[in-house]
């Protein structure tokens, strides 16, 4: 058997978490779960970066740190003014933002460090893009944090070249997040992840975002012979928008997992994130 985490996924990619950044070095690392980093290869004007904050924290001479709110019911995460601001549950608005928060630092000298706190886990770190349409998540939370700052400065961003670490659980050496995506009138699909008994799981989860606009139209989520979630909708109007997860941390090893999604007439986006160490 492999000493890896096998998956039959669609989106995303195993990503192998390397040592500190070096632009993490000065940062205090005992409030990090996990942390993205990334250099832009040149000098970065720090009164343009500071212009892609939704808060500031503190601003320096080397650096502007604060935090960017990554948006769910938009492609590229931003607040554009028409978006679904707090999640919507049963018909009917929580108070739970739609949203993640991730905390950014940005240097002078072309460092963008991102990174989830311990108030979160791994369960903020898959960005939806837009959970109200077909769009794959092809990038983190973190990523797209840092790739708004790009944007904001006119720097060029490649997520292949962004580097993940985890300093809450710094023997963790893989990041897997993946799954599959339904829409359209009506869809039910499966996929399926096996963890090897060598792997130690640090945090584990199946999530969901799922879009049900009204009468007649449900969302399903099955993990294995049990549904984790199954919602069909009773209003005339907006009945669920919102994202969920379930912990798979204590799932058994050695034993193929299979989740299965079904809708109609919703959107209905799953995925596994595993933050592991190979055997």
């Amino acid at each position: 058997m492999k000493k890896n985490v096998i998956i039959s996924l669609i989106f995303l990619t195993g990503i192998l978490l390397t040592g500190t950044a070096e632009a993490g070095n000065v940062i205090d690392t005992s409030d990090v779960n996990v942390m993205a980093y990334y250099n832009v290869g040149s000098e970065i004007d720090l009164s343009q970066a500071i212009q892609g904050f939704d808060f500031i924290a503190e601003s320096t001479g080397q650096y502007v740190e604060g935090k960017l709110r990554i948006w769910h019911d938009d492609s590229l995460g931003r607040n554009s003014g028409n978006i679904q601001y707090f999640e919507r549950r049963d018909g009917a608005d929580t108070d739970i933002l739609f949203a993640t928060d991730v905390t950014v630092r940005v240097k002078s000298d072309g460092w963008i460090v991102a990174w989830l706190n311990n108030g979160q886990n791994l369960s903020d770190i898959v960005f939806w893009k837009d959970a109200n349409t077909g769009y794959l998540p092809s990038d983190t939370t973190l990523g797209q944090a840092i790739w708004r700052i790009t944007d904001r400065v006119g720097a060029n961003y490649n997520k292949t070249e962004v580097k993940y670490y985890s300093y809450k659980y710094p023997l963790a050496d893989r990041l897997l997040i993946g799954g599959r995506v339904v829409s359209g009138n009506y869809f039910g699909e499966a996929y399926s992840f096996l963890i090897p008994s060598a792997t130690t799981m640090y945090e584990g989860f199946c999530l969901w975002s799922v879009y049900i606009p009204s009468y007649s139209d449900y969302g399903k989520v099955k993990l294995n012979e049990n549904y984790i979630y199954d919602k069909k909708a009773n209003t005339s109007v907006l009945f669920e928008y919102a994202k969920y997860n379930h912990n798979i941390q204590n799932i058994p090893k050695d034993t193929r997992q299979t989740i299965y999604i079904e809708h109609r007439d919703s959107i209905l986006k799953s995925a596994v994130a595993i933050l592991y160490k190979t055997g």
